[in-house]
Parts: structure tokens; C-alpha cells; sequence
């Protein structure tokens, strides 16, 4: 009965899991989900398995009858906006933990 239950879950929830664990199969290490600050979410923060490197994933996810013919790339979803507001996080999330 598990899986059923895990298939109630709102894809956006859905799509972080599926994100989370692909990470942690190629050796990252998730330090932090759904980071809240005034200005925005990080929906994971990572460690590369190189040790050295913070990684901030922003997930989109779709099911598949969204997906519009031709396809539009999920990395295109994330706007000029989007990225100044994680890469304002990122600044944030430096100052706060050096």
C-alpha cells in the first residue's frame, strides 16, 4: 500500500523525491529541502561529492499530457528572476553560514 499512498502527492513534491534521490545515487549529499527565506524557496540544497561544493537544484516537474508538443526544456522554465532571486539565496546562505 505505500506506493499508493506516495502516488497522492502533488507532483511538485513528487519531482523534489524523484530530485533528491537521483542526487544521493550520484553521491551528492542533501544538506537541506523546501529552504524558506522571505524572498524565495531552495527547493534542495546539496553537497557535491566533491566536498568542496554547495549545489542549489531548483526542481520543475511535469506530467507528461503538460508537456506541450516539441517539448519546452525544464531548465527553460527558470526565468532571469528565478535566477537572481536563488543566486540572492546563495549570497544570503553565504553570509549566514561563511
Amino acid at each position: 500500500m505505500r506506493w499508493f499512498r506516495r502516488a497522492e502527492l502533488p507532483i511538485g513534491p513528487r519531482g523534489e523525491q524523484a530530485a533528491a534521490k537521483y542526487l544521493k545515487r550520484s553521491r551528492y549529499r542533501i544538506l537541506a529541502r523546501n529552504l524558506r527565506s522571505r524572498m524565495d524557496e531552495i527547493d534542495i540544497l546539496a553537497e557535491a561529492p566533491d566536498r568542496r561544493t554547495i549545489v542549489i537544484v531548483e526542481v520543475k516537474a511535469r506530467r507528461v499530457e503538460q508537456v506541450p508538443v516539441g517539448g519546452i526544456l525544464p531548465e527553460n522554465h527558470v526565468n532571469r528572476d528565478k535566477q537572481r532571486k536563488l543566486a540572492a539565496l546563495a549570497s544570503q546562505l553565504v553570509q549566514r553560514y561563511k
